[in-house]
């Protein structure tokens, strides 16, 4: 008897680990209610930027803080906290800031980023689950479509800031340095 490597029935699936993909930029996670519950406007979708060490290894696990922050985002992905979410891997070559940087971003999606309780609600979830003492910034898709990032020399990106306190400030529309606290 021939047994297929890969096999669904005989294998079980190898776990996506950042650190190790060499032959996809990203890594994704869908929740299971995430596209067939809702109408998704995609020019509505952003996302919170997480970003941590994807160099340094524990020396007990194997992993880095990278990988060790995606196990965690993508199990509330499938258990339907957030609404979908990637990760950055180890695959080089496919932008220079990113192959020289030392951290790796994870990205978690709310659909709507007009809907600031939601979008609130997403990033109190990140940190009850995520230690993470920075804040969190909030990107909209259309932005990262336009081509616009930090590290193209683009500033004042993110619409939205999550800070270790759990308060939700917005851009200033006028002045775009300023942050306003949202309250909800």
């Amino acid at each position: 008897m021939e047994i297929e490597r890969g096999s669904k029935d005989f294998f079980p699936p190898e776990p996506e680990i950042p650190s190790i993909e060499t032959h996809r930029p990203w890594i994704h996670a869908y929740s299971s209610s995430g596209k067939e519950s809702i109408a998704v406007d995609y020019k509505k979708v952003g996302k919170w930027l997480l970003f941590f060490d994807q160099r340094r290894r524990s020396a007990v696990t194997g992993l880095t803080q990278h990988d060790y922050v995606w196990k965690i985002i993508k199990k509330m992905v499938e258990n339907d906290i957030l609404y979908g979410a990637k990760c950055s891997t180890a695959l080089k070559g496919i932008c220079e800031a990113y192959d020289k940087s030392k951290k790796g971003v994870i990205c978690c999606y709310t659909p709507d980023y007009t809907n600031k309780q939601d979008v609130k609600r997403a990033a109190d979830e990140i940190r009850r689950a995520v230690y993470c003492r920075y804040h969190l910034l909030y990107k909209t898709d259309n932005d990262t479509r336009a081509g616009i990032y930090k590290h193209k020399g683009d500033n004042h990106v993110c619409i939205y800031k999550h800070t270790a306190e759990g308060e939700l400030y917005e851009r200033d529309p006028v002045f775009k340095y300023q942050w306003n606290l949202v309250n909800i």
